[in-house]
C-alpha cells in the first residue's frame, strides 16, 4: 500500500493511495466542510499515464475495478486524515450532472411521484457501485423537497429510482441521492415542477 497527500488548501489538496495495480485519487480538503470530495480510479498498471479513469468510463467499472474501489475506499477510512469525509452532513453542496425526472410532472400536493436520477457518469465520478465487496447491495436515502423516498430501485449504477409523496413545494424541486459509506457521497439534481392546486 502506497498512500501520499498533495497539495493544500489553496491548489487542489487530496490523497493518492495505490494497492497493487489500482490507483485511487480523491481531490478533498480535509481542513474544509464545504467541499464535496471527487474520486477517480487507475489502473496504473495498464494505464501508467492515468489517461483513462475508470469511474466515469463507459458502462461504469467492471467487478474487478468495483472491488478495488472499494477495498481502496475501507483503505483511505483506515488511514484516517479526513480526506473524502467532509462532515457527514447530507446538507453539503452535492456536485452531480445529469437528468432528473418526475412522473407525473404535474400534480396536486399529496400525490406519488416516481423521480428517476439518470447521472452523467462521465461528469459525475464516485457513484458508488450496484454492491459493496460482500455482494450486498448499496442504497442510497433519496429526498425531494426534503421529504424521504421510498422504493428505491438503483437500475443501474448510474440510474435509481424512488417514490416521494409531494410536497407543498415551488416550481423548483431539489432532489438528493445520499450513499452509505465513510465520506457518504451525496448527488443531486434539480427539476422544474408545478404544483396544481385541485
Amino acid at each position: 500500500i502506497v498512500s501520499e497527500a498533495f497539495g493544500n488548501q489553496v491548489d487542489n489538496p487530496g490523497r493518492a493511495i495505490r494497492e497493487g495495480d489500482f490507483k485511487l485519487i480523491i481531490f478533498d480538503d480535509p481542513s474544509s466542510t464545504a467541499d464535496t470530495a471527487r474520486f477517480e480510479l487507475y489502473n496504473v498498471g495498464n494505464d501508467p499515464d492515468e489517461q483513462m479513469e475508470l469511474l466515469g468510463q463507459s458502462g461504469g467499472p467492471n467487478a474487478e475495478q468495483e472491488a478495488a474501489y472499494n477495498a481502496l475506499l475501507e483503505t483511505n477510512e483506515a488511514l484516517s486524515g479526513g480526506f473524502g469525509d467532509g462532515d457527514g452532513d447530507a446538507t453539503d453542496p452535492p456536485v452531480s450532472t445529469g437528468i432528473l425526472s418526475v412522473s407525473p410532472n404535474t400534480a396536486a400536493a399529496g400525490t406519488s411521484l416516481t423521480v428517476t436520477f439518470n447521472f452523467d457518469p462521465n461528469t459525475t465520478p464516485g457513484v458508488p457501485p450496484l454492491n459493496n465487496m460482500q455482494g450486498n447491495p448499496i442504497t442510497p436515502n433519496v429526498t425531494l423537497g426534503g421529504i424521504a423516498g421510498t422504493n428505491i430501485n438503483r437500475l443501474s449504477r448510474y440510474v435509481l429510482q424512488a417514490n416521494v409523496i409531494l410536497p407543498n413545494s415551488p416550481s423548483q424541486l431539489n432532489a438528493e441521492a445520499i450513499f452509505p459509506g465513510p465520506n457518504r457521497p451525496t448527488f443531486g439534481l434539480t427539476s422544474a415542477f408545478e404544483v396544481t392546486t385541485n
